[in-house]
């Protein structure tokens, strides 16, 4: 399944970052990247919705906080 929406890595480590109170940064080595790599991917609902009208309950950020916490508590 998926929520429709498109989320750079950038957003999620930004999301992280507020969630965690830290300053990630990202660094990309050029050497790892192929030219077939896909770019960006994200999922389309309208097949899913027609199917079981489905609406996602929770944002990223939702999820990311859900993710912190519950990692933080074991």
């Amino acid at each position: 399944m998926c929520s429709g929406k498109f989320y750079s890595i950038k957003e999620v480590i930004k999301n992280l970052n507020n969630i965690t109170g830290t300053e990630m940064t990202l660094n990309i080595n050029t050497d790892y990247i192929r030219k077939n790599d896909v770019s960006s991917l994200s999922g389309c609902t309208h097949r899913l919705n027609k199917l079981i009208d489905y609406t996602p309950k929770y944002s990223l950020n939702d999820t990311l906080r859900w993710m912190y916490q519950n990692k933080k508590a074991n």
